[in-house]
C-alpha cells in the first residue's frame, strides 16, 4: 500500500509508562506536522506501534497499537522527535537531513531504519542500522521488506 509507514516505540525501563499526551514532532502529516498520542502505554520492555494502516492492509502483520492517516514520513529525511505530555525531550530519532539508515526501494525490498540493541542517542547515526530481518512482516523473501514491528531488531 501506498504511504505504507510505521513508527516503533520500545520502552527499555522496567516499568509500564504512559504516553498519553505524547508527542511526535515531525511525524505527522503536512497539514499537522507534529502527531498527539491519544492514549496508550507501553509496558515494561514492550513495544508501541503507530502505523498508517492496520496489518490487512500493511505489509505488517502484527496489530498496530494506533491506526491513523495522519502520519507522513518525509522519504528524503527528517528529525523526530517524541516529547512527553510535559514538553520534555523523551528521545530523538536522526538529524536534519537524510535518514542515517535504510533503503526505500521500489520495487523493494524496502529496509527499514532501526535502532541497535544498546539505543544509545538517536542524534548519533552509528546507533542505527538497516534492518536486515524479517520479523511481524508479510513476506520473508528476498523481494519482500525488511523490519522488526514490535519485535527485537535485528543484530
Amino acid at each position: 500500500a501506498a504511504a505504507d509507514e510505521w513508527v516503533e516505540l520500545k520502552n527499555t525501563t522496567s516499568s509500564l509508562i504512559n504516553i498519553s499526551g505524547w508527542v511526535i514532532e515531525n511525524f505527522g502529516d503536512s497539514v499537522t506536522p507534529n502527531y498527539t498520542i491519544g492514549s496508550g502505554t507501553i509496558p515494561a520492555g514492550g513495544f508501541f506501534l503507530i502505523s498508517n494502516y492496520d496489518a490487512a492492509s500493511s505489509k505488517i502483520n502484527d496489530a498496530p497499537d494506533i491506526v491513523t492517516t495522519g502520519i507522513e514520513l518525509i522519504n528524503g529525511g527528517e528529525q523526530l522527535i517524541l516529547k512527553s505530555d510535559t514538553n520534555e525531550v523523551i528521545d530523538m530519532a536522526n538529524v536534519l537531513g537524510v535518514w542515517f539508515f535504510g533503503v526505500d526501494a521500489s520495487p523493494g525490498p524496502a529496509q527499514s531504519m532501526e535502532r541497535k540493541t544498546s539505543p544509545g542517542d538517536g542524534t548519533v547515526s552509528t546507533n542505527w542500522q538497516t534492518a536486515t530481518t524479517y520479523t511481524n512482516m508479510d513476506g520473508s523473501g528476498p523481494t519482500d521488506e525488511f523490519g522488526t514491528p514490535k519485535a527485537v531488531n535485528g543484530i
